[in-house]
């Protein structure tokens, strides 16, 4: 089959993209995995911006400005529908007491998050709880703040906390205008 037409030729393309394209998402909505070649004359750009968009919103919270909400390593919050987002980037300490010990130190947890409002970035900032200086656990950052509520689990002394079992329990608010 030969065709004369470069314009056919393009629309041909075209279609064939965009059913690869859709058959993509099905696997990927479908969570299957797939191995794919892909031409270095193709243009993946579309492709890469779907499957990274998949990716995120499956890692996303919302939340509303006040409202408690629990984040683990990776995961972004979205709060005002996106003012403001979150993201938990690393535990940089964990030395708080097991609780199947007595301790002279209660001891502390350490987050970093990183912080974007209206899409612009702010910068890394570390939260830290401990329940003697709760003040360490709050930051204002622009016209917002950030509150580190609670981590878990709670450490016992026969158990190593894996990055990925943290769950933390945050808020934001919004400050009022004076």
């Amino acid at each position: 089959m030969t065709f004369k037409s470069t314009k056919f030729k393009s629309k041909i393309l075209i279609v064939l993209s965009l059913i690869f394209i859709l058959f993509i998402s099905v696997i990927l909505a479908n969570n299957h995995a797939l191995v794919v070649y892909v031409p270095e004359k193709l243009n993946t750009n579309l492709f890469l911006t779907h499957t990274f968009y998949n990716e995120t919103r499956h890692n996303m919270v919302s939340a509303d400005f006040g409202e408690q909400f629990q984040l683990k390593i990776s995961e972004i919050a979205s709060i005002n529908s996106g003012e403001v987002e979150l993201t938990l980037l690393d535990v940089t300490e964990d030395s708080r007491c097991p609780s199947d010990l007595n301790c002279f130190w209660a001891g502390q947890i350490q987050i970093i998050v990183k912080i974007l409002v209206d899409k612009k970035d702010l910068g890394k900032s570390n939260l830290i709880y401990n329940a003697s200086r709760r003040d360490l656990a709050i930051k204002k950052i622009d016209n917002y703040l950030i509150e580190f509520i609670k981590a878990e689990p709670y450490p016992k002394s026969n158990q190593k906390i894996e990055l990925s079992d943290y769950v933390f329990t945050l808020v934001v608010s919004l400050l009022k205008d004076n």
